[in-house]
């Protein structure tokens, strides 16, 4: 990931006093996205998940890093998890 980020959307979390921030590098169009709790401590950051040249999930779109954040912090299934489950199973 690039040192250039720039926090895209911030918003609260529904029904919760965490926060949910989008961040990346519009440039090289890649985001991610992390809830903060209450002191601004991030409970949970894509842009921490796996290793390598695979940190973090990537998602080429803001707005659907957004929409992820959005049901994981609301208690919906995570998107994502789902999307890999999905290609696992070869459907």
């Amino acid at each position: 990931m690039s040192d250039q980020t720039t926090i895209l959307y911030r918003i609260p979390a529904p029904y919760s006093d965490q926060t949910i921030e989008v961040y990346g590098d519009p440039d090289n169009a890649w985001y991610e996205w992390r809830v903060l709790d209450a002191s601004g401590k991030a409970v949970q950051d894509t842009g921490t998940e796996g290793s390598g040249s695979f940190r973090g999930r990537q998602y080429g779109s803001a707005e659907i890093a957004l929409r992820d954040a959005l049901m994981v912090s609301s208690d919906l299934d995570d998107p994502h998890r789902l999307e890999m489950q999905r290609i696992k199973a070869g459907k």
